[in-house]
């Protein structure tokens, strides 16, 4: 799901929005659509004919529930795989850009990002399994705005986790107290932009930060002490952008290393 989102917004950018199937695109993402709750793989023991551990047990059993049943309303980044919030974020934008945003059922859709919320840490599950990093509030708070569902969301505490992220060097983590990542804070301030709280960041202190991943051909790192490329130098750009400091590096320079990855 995310390689067709990527595919299309390239597609749109270079001017030519015939350049992909829209129908055949539209169904494709709608087939990977999980309307009603479903169900993972079963352990062997859990069974219907099993005195122990019947299938039953999934509607008692919390632990079970969560382990086994996901929630409904959520996009599969492929037919036949598990429901996350990365691919619904990523169905969402392809339905907005193709204008045909109509053919979801929105109050499912919101119901299931919302499923995912932790109103006591204010952050979010990739999943029902319980992965939780910074990547997955803002794929909800994006999901979200562009459903019209943010008026259900508790902002406060979502942009209290955003900024227990943000670490002594201006940079965010993936989660409180891990390594500061560009792409983590394009997660991060992207969240806050969207929730208009820009205000909550140390624009100066997170620009430097973000104008050292220049290197000398350059290319921009994620990272200090990492190589360059052109994904890291997307997250730190756009990062740069959010937060009005695009001129703190030489984007001549990110130009030409940009182009000289292109293949000919």
């Amino acid at each position: 799901m995310n390689g067709v989102y990527w595919g299309l917004a390239s597609t749109l950018l270079l001017d030519r929005p015939d350049g992909l199937p829209r129908q055949e695109m539209i169904n494709w993402v709608m087939s990977c659509w999980e309307p009603e709750s479903g169900g993972r793989f079963l352990p062997a023991t859990i069974t219907s004919s099993n005195p122990l551990f019947p299938t039953s047990l999934l509607a008692t059993d919390p632990f079970l529930h969560q382990s086994f049943v996901f929630p409904q309303g959520g996009f599969r980044p492929h037919p036949g795989h598990d429901p996350h919030i990365h691919s619904t974020l990523s169905a969402i934008q392809i339905l907005t850009m193709q204008n045909a945003i109509d053919v979801l059922e929105k109050p499912k859709v919101i119901d299931y990002i919302l499923s995912l919320f932790d109103p006591e840490r204010g952050s979010f599950s990739g999943d029902s399994w319980g992965e939780t990093d910074a990547r997955f509030s803002y794929c909800a708070v994006s999901g979200l705005a562009l459903l019209g569902g943010l008026e259900r969301l508790d902002r406060e505490r979502v942009v209290g986790f955003i900024s227990r992220c943000q670490n002594f060097d201006g940079g965010f983590g993936m989660v409180e107290g891990a390594e500061s990542h560009a792409a983590y804070v394009w997660t991060c301030v992207g969240t806050l932009a969207i929730l208009g709280r820009l205000d909550m960041v140390d624009k100066n202190t997170l620009g430097w930060w973000l104008s050292e991943r220049q290197v000398p051909n350059g290319g921009l790192n994620g990272r200090p002490e990492k190589l360059e490329d052109v994904c890291y130098s997307w997250w730190a750009l756009a990062s740069l952008v959010i937060i009005g400091k695009a001129e703190w590096i030489d984007r001549s320079k990110l130009t030409s290393f940009i182009l000289s990855c292109q293949v000919e």
